[in-house]
């Protein structure tokens, strides 16, 4: 998303992300069906709605230039906030359900970029990897879809957008089986520090553009 933002502009990156990120996630969620923790999910889906909307409007009418300020800089925070240590915070509330929801949509609307916040505050909990990498995923999946639905009927979403997604997704799936394949072989904390010092550098570019 970073990367394309530079070169495509903030709208047309954001909906190549969400098409080409929908088979990706849609697979994943697919292959982890079993561990998907729904409570969770669905916990987060009212804030997530209203947030979209929110998003999805900035996305249409606010000037491209600070678009892509704004996304660098909240990639530059969603970095920062995620290389803090990692405390457990038990089953969460629904207050802290509808913030982080909320959050991820407006993010995600506008930037389609909604997934740090689900998974700082998922990842917190004391589940299983697979269930909250199952969850985190179908999150992700009933995201992409509503999304894309929303976009489309604004006019976010065209012919052009669905050429260069499909043109894009095998090196996007490339690029996925790669990262996966780093991570088997560096220490999962290493990896995930470095991925987002790598993400906090790139967000900041985007956020000093001119």
């Amino acid at each position: 998303m970073t990367t394309m933002a530079l070169t495509l502009g903030v709208v047309t990156a954001s909906g190549v992300v969400n098409i080409t990120g929908m088979i990706q996630v849609g697979w994943v969620a697919w292959a982890l069906r079993r561990h998907i923790r729904w409570s969770y999910m669905l916990r987060l889906l009212p804030g997530m709605s209203i947030g979209l909307a929110i998003g999805l409007f900035a996305l249409k009418n606010a000037d491209p230039i600070w678009l892509v300020r704004g996304l660098g800089a909240t990639i530059t925070a969603i970095a920062a906030w995620n290389l803090r240590p990692r405390r457990g915070h038990g089953q969460g509330s629904p207050f802290w359900d509808f913030v982080v929801g909320f959050a991820s949509g407006s993010i995600g609307g506008a930037f389609n970029t909604g997934g740090p916040p689900v998974i700082a505050y998922l990842y917190r909990r004391e589940d299983s990897p697979e269930v909250l990498k199952g969850t985190v995923q179908i999150y992700f999946l009933v995201f992409t879809i509503v999304r894309l639905t929303a976009a489309s009927a604004v006019g976010l979403i065209d012919a052009h957008v669905v050429r260069i997604a499909l043109a894009l997704a095998p090196l996007i799936v490339a690029g996925a089986a790669s990262g996966l394949a780093l991570s088997r072989r560096v220490s999962p904390e290493r990896f995930r520090t470095t991925s987002w010092l790598a993400l906090g550098a790139m967000g900041t570019v985007l956020a000093l553009r001119t």
